[in-house]
């Protein structure tokens, strides 16, 4: 899977999480050379509704509380002293799936096919991937969870490409199921407009 999406650098995805009985979703668009990302999310947990972008190295940021209505603030994810950089910066590593897939190298226990599906009209095959939490969020450079399972199973659903096309997991309280498609085709995605930046 990894060496397919290798030849991909494009993708869209869409991701729906649960929280506390607090729901967000995401749609997001994303190229891998070079990278950049737009996320535009919608729930509570982001104030109803945020967008991040991130090109040119820079991370952009619109959200309520932060930012005015279509205005955004720029963040430089590799400034160490800026809290908001971590935390937008963890926050796109959790919804790039090929970051997540990294992860799955530091601590996969075990994958056993399922069954073949079909999803969404296409043919499928699914797959039970079981994870050591501490060892992948570890290989992600992130410190272990209070509460999280020592081990986490992913439904992860792979086409006749060997693309990931969905994949989902639950733990106590929490619930995400993501899906990706258009690999490899042409998108565009663009730093806001200068006078669309604001200050902190």
């Amino acid at each position: 899977m990894k060496k397919a999406i290798a030849t991909k650098t494009t993708l869209r995805t869409t991701m729906r999480m649960v929280a506390g009985g607090e729901v967000m979703t995401v749609t997001g668009v994303q190229s891998t050379k070079p990278v950049a990302m737009q996320l535009d999310m919608s729930g509570s947990m982001v104030g109803g509704k945020a967008k991040m972008i991130v090109t040119g190295g820079k991370l952009y940021v619109s959200m309520k509380d932060l930012t005015p209505a279509g205005k955004f603030v720029k963040v430089d994810p590799k400034n160490s002293s800026d809290p908001q950089a971590a935390a937008f910066g963890s926050m796109l590593e959790e919804m790039d799936p090929t970051k997540t897939f990294d992860a799955f190298d530091g601590g996969l226990l075990s994958v056993k096919f399922v069954r073949a599906e079909t999803v969404a009209g296409a043919k499928l095959d699914r797959y039970a991937v079981t994870v050591d939490t501490a060892k992948a969020l570890k290989a992600q450079g992130q410190p272990a969870v209070a509460g999280m399972p020592k081990t986490l199973v992913y439904a992860l659903w792979m086409d006749a490409a060997n693309l990931m096309r969905k994949v989902s997991f639950e733990m106590p309280g929490v619930s995400m199921t993501m899906t990706a498609g258009d690999w490899g085709k042409p998108v565009s995605i663009k730093a806001p407009p200068a006078s669309a930046i604001v200050k902190r």
